[in-house]
Order: C-alpha cells, then structure tokens, then sequence
C-alpha cells in the first residue's frame, strides 16, 4: 500500500511532466507549421521589439543631428541614456527570438522544430524578463520624451 502523500507527490509529478510536454509538442507544432520558424507569440513580440528597438535609435541620433539643441542638455541627456538602454534591451530580445527560429529545411525541420521548442521552453523566463524590463524603459522613455518636448 503506498502512503497517501508520496501518491499524491506521484501524481503531481505526472501532472506536471504532461502539462511540459503538452507546451512543447504545441509550440513544436506551432513553429514547424509558421513560415518565419516561430511561433505566434514570438513573431509579435519580435515585431514589437525591432519597431521600438528602431525608435530608440532614432531618437540618438536626433540628437546626433542637433533636433534637441534648444532644449535643457540634462533632459536631453538622459533622454539619450534611456533610448541607449531601450535599444540594447530590446536588440538583446531580438537576438534571442532570432536564435529560436526554426531554420532548417525538409526532414531536418521536425528536429529542428522541436530542438528549438526546448529551448525556447529553457528561455522562456529570461524572455518574459528582458520583456517586462523592456516594459519599465519604454514607460520611462515616453515619460523623457515628453519632458525634453514640453
């Protein structure tokens, strides 16, 4: 007879291995099926971050060209050091979305497809982070712009 809480404990452990697998068998499906090699939410979160990743870049070097010539140099210069760690941020994001892309062609895509499911399983975490932080400097950009525009 097993002891009721090392049954439950085997029971949650199964639970949880099926929930994983069924995770990474979608997302395997999902990215084998997409033309980019990604799945749904990595393509718009990609999208999202390059537009902003490409704002910020603008916005040095608006101030490279002088467009903030009239405005207080401290405000500029901070607004300068938030788009510098806008564009890092989400350059570093892109990259890793990139890295996740299923690039392999015929019968080496299923491998291929559920070799970066895996992966982007493992790295799930630090995506949402990189996310959230890109959330934060965003918020905080917008803040600096219209400080440097009033």
């Amino acid at each position: 007879m097993v002891d009721p809480l090392t049954a439950l404990g085997a029971a949650s452990s199964i639970v949880q291995f099926v929930d994983f697998s069924s995770k990474i068998i979608s997302s395997c499906y999902s990215t084998y099926k997409s033309i980019s090699g990604a799945s749904e939410e990595h393509v718009h979160l990609e999208t999202v971050t390059t537009r902003l990743r490409d704002f910020s870049g603008r916005l040095q070097a608006y101030q490279d060209a002088g467009y903030y010539a009239r405005q207080d140099p401290q405000e500029v210069a901070e607004l300068r050091q938030m788009a510098g760690m806008c564009y890092q941020t989400a350059d570093d994001l892109v990259k890793v979305l990139e890295d996740l892309k299923v690039t392999k062609t015929g019968p080496l895509r299923t491998w291929d497809a559920v070799r970066q499911a895996i992966r982007s399983a493992r790295k799930q975490h630090a995506i949402e982070n990189a996310d959230d932080k890109l959330q934060k400097i965003q918020n905080q950009l917008g803040l600096q712009l219209m400080q440097v525009i009033r």
